[in-house]
């Protein structure tokens, strides 16, 4: 589903440091913009701290070399789960796509999910939001994890509270053994 008002719109993509998902939720946002449906891509998530690069930066380069412009694209370099990846929409859209409607762009779960908390979108005020769905799961265990995968966190969130939780999330993708 896609902005119905006019005007410019940018994609806001993903990250899933998984395959195929990274890759298709890639290919979607790239083939909105070949379309004229978005004029920028804005990548959030992926941050880990032992690593050099960050999963949404790798990707805007990425976008910038297979579109040969470098105003494209834009990352967010902080952002690590779906709560935080929103938070971070309003200020990077706010840096590289001012005033453009978002058209969110992952699978279809995290879509439904992030449906459920788009209250955090504080910055559409009067803009339009859409989703695109990336094409759906190759196989049904795949989906199987990724839907319980969220179950688990969201449990382990409200049982901990934001602050706990984050420091273990944080811990755990630092010393993931």
């Amino acid at each position: 589903m896609l902005p119905a008002t006019a005007g410019p719109a940018a994609a806001v993509v993903f990250y899933n440091s998984a395959e195929p998902f990274h890759t298709q939720r890639f290919e979607r946002a790239v083939a909105l913009l070949r379309e004229g449906k978005v004029d920028r891509l804005l990548f959030v998530g992926g941050y880990r701290p032992w690593r050099s690069a960050v999963g949404a930066e790798t990707q805007a380069q990425r976008a910038r070399a297979v579109l040969g412009r470098n105003d494209v694209a834009a990352a967010d370099g902080g952002s690590y789960d779906t709560l935080s990846n929103l938070a971070a929409i309003c200020p990077l859209r706010q840096i590289a796509a001012p005033g453009r409607n978002l058209i969110l762009v992952s699978d279809a779960l995290h879509l439904m999910r992030i449906g459920e908390d788009r209250a955090l979108l504080s910055c559409i005020d009067g803009g339009a939001l859409g989703f695109a769905a990336s094409p759906l799961y190759s196989d049904p265990f795949s989906m199987w994890i990724v839907a319980n995968k969220d179950i688990a966190a969201r449990l382990v969130r409200f049982g901990l509270g934001e602050e706990r939780y984050k420091d273990l999330v944080q811990r755990w993708r630092y010393h993931p053994s």
